[in-house]
């Protein structure tokens, strides 16, 4: 009986051989066909007309944005400078109304 038990495990072991094997086998080609594929991608020039264009793009759009928040700020300011003038006074207004005593009224 412990003859028959034998030859399976000895034929598991076989199969699981044969097996590995081949993922071995398959796992090689894989990477050969990686390393191919990565040496075609690598050998392949990129055009500077497109990397110049794209630059050019980039460049263009932060400029764009660049004056868009500068005149928004611009702006901003202009309005700031508009209404100190009053929102100063009336502060000044609220504090000598604060400081007088409040039976004497202008």
């Amino acid at each position: 009986m412990a003859e028959p038990i034998q030859t399976t495990i000895g034929n598991m072991e076989k199969e699981a051989e044969k097996i590995l094997g081949e993922a071995k086998e398959n796992a090689r080609k894989l990477l050969e066909e990686g390393r191919v594929k990565s040496k075609d991608i690598l050998s392949q020039s990129v055009p500077m007309d497109d990397i110049e264009k794209e630059k050019k793009r980039i460049l263009q759009e932060a400029d764009e944005e660049a004056k868009m928040r500068r005149d928004t700020s611009e702006k901003r300011v202009a309005q700031v400078r508009a209404t100190a003038p009053d929102k100063r006074e009336a502060e000044v207004r609220n504090l000598l109304d604060a400081l007088q005593p409040s039976g004497n009224t202008r």
